[in-house]
């Protein structure tokens, strides 16, 4: 039965020979079962208000639809001696800063970045907002600025808004702007946007004297004129919207819990988002066959799980999560987060696998490799049983955005296809 599954087979006397001594032993290798490969989307949530990173933009794909982010955020009160100057301090203007440090996708498009009002603050009694939320703004934006997010250094992204600045300025100094709650009555919060005609999502910072809105004022009163400035912060809260729109593609069919779409129907391959829904999920339809003849196998040396990532060009800044998990999955798509593939047994540590690239002056290799030689041993001894597997990034109550999308090339696809490599000993007969 095992040669009917699989092709491409060697013995290796030495190896195997230790566990059961025997000198009629052999170990087979095995690198052709079938790996099915689907892809689910998960009612996880992303608590987006945990990261110190707001993020734009927008991923538009045949297969999964597009992918939307919009970034909210709601200013704290600065601290000034304004209302103590004379009526000299004159406003010179008002910049909105903010320092780009993070960017995904063909970055070396030009990107626009819009400013929108929020027509009402975040709530301060909210604990965590997260990717499912919405909050309103007005559609027009406040300002807006284009640029490319990925030539040479990261910039800051510059935005003058002078008339709102005057308003805000004035009211600083007659301290009609007192506190965050009269701040957050004229700058309820700014919602950013992002288009470009590629696919790219940034991000900056909202921590204290990262994105702010800076005031340059001088007093006239002086001898010596000096540029002085204040800062509005965004660190009150914050949060990133990511919505899902799968309308005229395969995935359009993820209506309930339970649905699947086999890789078979999105180009052969299977997606993964990083603090959005989509998760690949991952069978061995005919493992059991192998299974019921498991009396001829004596142990399973090694298993190896291979996945090379489909990526089209190396350089387009969208490396792949940095690792990956594998857990069991039920009827509903659950992540079964009390029953991971383990790396020992009873150790509930579920198996992972770092994202590697390997270059060399000819091409360029990246794979995940998950090392699944427990859960294949407690297949064959009946410990176990056979079961899908969910692969997914890190899970948790607070999972951080940083937004990218893997996808992975089932055995049909054209380059980076999924690989099982099984090595097992056996008794010559």
């Amino acid at each position: 039965m095992l040669y009917v599954l699989g092709s491409c087979q060697k013995g290796d006397l030495n190896l195997g020979s230790e566990v059961i001594p025997d000198a009629n032993l052999s170990v087979v290798m095995v690198d052709t079962f079938t790996v099915k490969l689907s892809t689910v989307a998960v009612t996880d949530t992303a608590v987006t208000s945990a990261d110190s990173m707001i993020y734009a933009g927008r991923w538009r794909d045949a297969n999964t639809g597009v992918q939307d982010f919009t970034a909210f955020a709601s200013p704290v009160f600065p601290s000034n001696n304004l209302n103590t100057r004379s009526e000299t301090v004159v406003l010179d203007s008002t910049v909105l800063i903010l320092p780009l440090s993070y960017s995904y996708g063909d970055s070396v498009q030009t990107f626009k970045l819009s400013a929108h009002l929020m027509t009402a603050p975040l709530a301060s009694g909210t604990v965590y907002y997260n990717n499912n939320t919405s909050a309103r703004y007005e559609t027009q934006p406040l300002v807006q600025k284009s640029f490319y997010p990925g030539k040479g250094r990261t910039p800051n992204v510059r935005m003058r808004k002078d008339s709102l600045g005057k308003v805000l300025f004035d009211r600083l100094r007659t301290r009609t702007i007192r506190d965050d709650e009269t701040l957050q009555q004229i700058l309820p919060g700014l919602a950013f946007r992002g288009n470009s005609p590629g696919n790219v999502v940034i991000g900056f910072g909202v921590n204290t004297g990262r994105s702010v809105l800076r005031f340059y004022f001088h007093d006239n009163s002086s001898t010596t004129v000096t540029q002085e400035t204040i800062d509005i912060d965004f660190s009150y809260k914050h949060y990133t919207r990511y919505s899902s729109d799968y309308t005229g593609t395969p995935l359009a069919n993820l209506k309930n819990r339970s649905d699947a779409i086999n890789s078979s129907l999105t180009g052969n391959v299977a997606y993964i988002t990083q603090g959005g829904p989509l998760r690949t999920r991952v069978e061995f339809p005919y493992f059991e066959n192998v299974l019921m003849s498991k009396d001829a196998i004596l142990g399973v040396n090694r298993a190896e799980l291979i996945f090379d990532p489909v990526r089209t060009d190396y350089k387009d800044n969208a490396l792949p999560p940095t690792t990956l998990y594998m857990y069991k999955t039920n009827a509903v798509n659950d992540i079964l987060t009390s029953q991971p593939i383990e790396t020992i047994v009873n150790s509930l540590t579920p198996v992972s696998a770092t994202y590697a690239l390997e270059s060399s002056l000819y091409e360029n290799k990246d794979h995940y490799t998950f090392n699944v030689t427990n859960y294949f041993n407690q297949l064959m001894s009946g410990k176990t049983q056979l079961a899908p597997i969910i692969l997914t990034t890190t899970v948790g109550a607070q999972q951080y955005l940083n937004f990218s999308r893997t996808s992975l090339g089932n055995r049909n696809y054209t380059s980076d296809r999924v690989k099982l490599v099984l090595y097992y000993t056996n008794r010559n007969q």
